[in-house]
């Protein structure tokens, strides 16, 4: 599935200001949620746990090939499309953007961004394929 409308939190946006964030040199992991009620102000990992898609093994996947490149003025900051598996039963209405790894996820990871799986609502696979496919442009782009 594609993603759409990538928002950042509003901490993650001075985090790239500062030196917090590297995109192409930092590690980075996605969560799913279902029903979480995004807030700007979500910071950490323990923020959105609650509502978590806890679905066996699959439900964190490590981000893969980050990479910023600058043309004409924009910068577009993109990865690897994220596989949670091939044979897999999720539902999930977003995929939220982590600052770690999955291996060493913990409560304060900072939460970068998140992107909604689709504009109509929850996307899900009963033992099937579930990709995240990041925009053509990229996870995100800045302008």
């Amino acid at each position: 599935m594609a993603a759409v409308n990538f928002t950042f939190y509003d901490e993650a946006k001075e985090d790239f200001f500062d030196g917090t964030f590297d995109w192409a040199n930092d590690n980075h992991y996605v969560i799913l949620t279902i029903a979480h009620t995004v807030a700007a102000t979500d910071t950490t990992r323990a923020d959105i746990t609650a509502d978590e898609v806890l679905d066996g093994d699959y439900a964190r996947q490590d981000v893969a090939g980050e990479s910023a490149i600058q043309t004409s003025g924009t910068v577009n900051c993109d990865a690897t499309d994220v596989a949670f598996g091939p044979s897999v039963t999720i539902t999930a209405r977003r995929a939220h953007i982590l600052q770690g790894t999955v291996a060493g996820s913990a409560a304060g990871d900072l939460l970068v961004g998140h992107v909604e799986l689709d504009t109509a609502g929850d996307v899900s696979s009963t033992n099937g394929d579930f990709t995240i496919q990041w925009a053509a442009a990229g996870v995100f782009t800045a302008a």
